[in-house]
């Protein structure tokens, strides 16, 4: 998906979880950077959602930094990129996934 597409602007979008606890797995914190029109990033926003995972959504059609950001972050402009980091522990550096698959968050992720 090619992050130069324009699509109705939006502010970061983050969905809450419903009943979660403080040692949940979800304990991490996820950033999304993606387009509104790009089928993947979808598929990783359901997947999340459907496992009561907060995240933070960064439309990059529309927010020019948030654009350069993952360009500088990953060298390249394809959408889904994830940014998952630990709060509880914050020496360690955040990981970076490009693109989405199932099986790699759920690795990631402890599910």
């Amino acid at each position: 998906m090619d992050i130069n597409q324009t699509t109705p602007s939006s502010a970061p979008q983050t969905t809450p979880t419903a009943g979660q606890s403080a040692s949940s797995k979800s304990a991490k914190k996820i950033e999304i950077y993606s387009t509104p029109t790009c089928h993947f990033c979808h598929n990783e926003k359901d997947f999340l959602t459907a496992h009561n995972i907060a995240f933070t959504d960064y439309n990059v059609a529309e927010d020019i930094e948030k654009k350069n950001y993952i360009l500088d972050l990953t060298g390249q402009m394809g959408v889904p990129v994830t940014v998952i980091s630990d709060p509880a522990h914050p020496e360690n550096p955040p990981e970076v996934i490009v693109g989405f698959s199932q099986s790699l968050f759920e690795q990631k992720l402890g599910l």
